[in-house]
């Protein structure tokens, strides 16, 4: 252990040896993990409506104004007469058509008589845009429709699933940023004379993850204790979010170490970073819902770490996960990674002339 402690003592050394170079791999990642999680946090789910307008009157108007009024709601004109492709391409999520003129009185009995609704995602849809367009005929008052947002959004992330797995994705990132030093050291040959040494290279690749996970870490600590200081709420108390930070961290940390022994170029590793972090969080349900994924994608999805970590803040939130531990999933991909950062490390040696 001494070695590690070492290796990763003098990582530090050289980090800040170059203060304005030290002040920007701090401060650079912090900004994007404060504004990744500001962004997810202030991000709330909408249905994007289309509204059809055959005729201006003023009921109509009326009606299309308190559309635009209600929260949870992104209103747009649709102009287009594909309307039905916008639909099916996803512009909307749901297209009102108002026919004709119409008197309250008589929308109210006969409201498909006067309105059409379109949608091809959910069935339910219509029938909650109608209950809305009914409140309307009779109320001038915008309605609270979160109920209705809730039970369209089932299955989807929640807030601090959505604001973790985010982060994940970013770590991904920061991480074989921080980790840098390991390719510097290959092309300054100290890589290949520590290889030499009678140390073993786990030792060089545990002294690399532990700097790289103690400064990932404080960088995610001073990022949400930002956050919580400016009163935005992300979902989970400060301490339950640090927790969840510390096993989160270790997997982005053993990740981007391993990255980092696989290439050889800073700049190849920052471009396979970017994209297979991309990949992982497509396949771990950060964009796309676990629920609705295929089943081949749902295997795929099973194996990634950032499903793992989704599920983890579950675990953290409600102590269940629903059948295996995620912490303990958590961990094996940690020492997989480590161990393959040592083998990578073992593969590239070579000798010196």
């Amino acid at each position: 252990m001494r070695t590690v402690f070492i290796v990763c003592k003098a990582n530090f050394k050289r980090l800040m040896s170059n203060k304005p170079k030290f002040i920007i791999n701090l401060l650079f990642p912090i900004l994007v993990i404060m504004i990744s999680i500001f962004v997810n946090s202030i991000s709330k789910p909408e249905i994007n409506l289309g509204i059809v307008q055959s005729s201006n009157f003023k009921e109509g108007s009326r009606i299309v104004s308190l559309l635009k009024e209600t929260n949870g709601l992104n209103v747009e004109f649709e102009t287009s007469k594909l309307v039905k492709t916008d639909v099916i391409l996803g512009k909307y999520a749901e297209v009102i058509t108002i026919k004709k003129a119409f008197k309250n009185e008589e929308a109210i009995k006969n409201i498909d008589e006067y309105f059409s609704f379109y949608n091809v995602s959910d069935k339910n849809l219509n029938k909650y845009m109608k209950g809305i367009i009914s409140s309307y005929l009779v109320s001038n008052k915008p309605i609270i429709i979160d109920s209705i947002n809730a039970k369209l959004n089932k299955g989807n992330l929640t807030e601090p699933e959505r604001i973790v797995s985010y982060l994940a994705t970013v770590l991904l990132i920061t991480c074989v940023i921080n980790g840098a030093l390991i390719i510097k050291d290959k092309e300054e040959n100290t890589f290949n004379r520590f290889l030499y040494s009678p140390s073993k290279n786990i030792q060089y690749v545990l002294g690399n993850v532990l700097y790289n996970y103690i400064l990932s870490y404080v960088q995610v600590v001073i990022a949400v204790i930002v956050i919580y200081l400016f009163g935005i709420n992300i979902g989970l108390s400060l301490k339950m979010f640090l927790l969840c930070g510390l096993i989160l961290v270790l997997v982005t940390t053993t990740f981007g170490t391993l990255i980092s022994c696989i290439f050889k170029k800073e700049l190849y590793a920052n471009l396979f970073a970017g994209s297979i972090s991309i990949i992982l969080s497509l396949l771990g349900g950060t964009f796309i819902v676990y629920d609705k994924m295929p089943k081949g994608m749902q295997i795929l999805s099973n194996i990634t770490p950032v499903r793992w970590i989704i599920t983890c803040v579950t675990w953290f939130q409600y102590k269940t996960s629903g059948g295996t531990n995620p912490i303990f999933v958590l961990l094996l991909f940690s020492a997989l990674f480590s161990i393959s950062a040592a083998v990578f490390s073992k593969i590239q040696k070579v000798n010196f002339r």
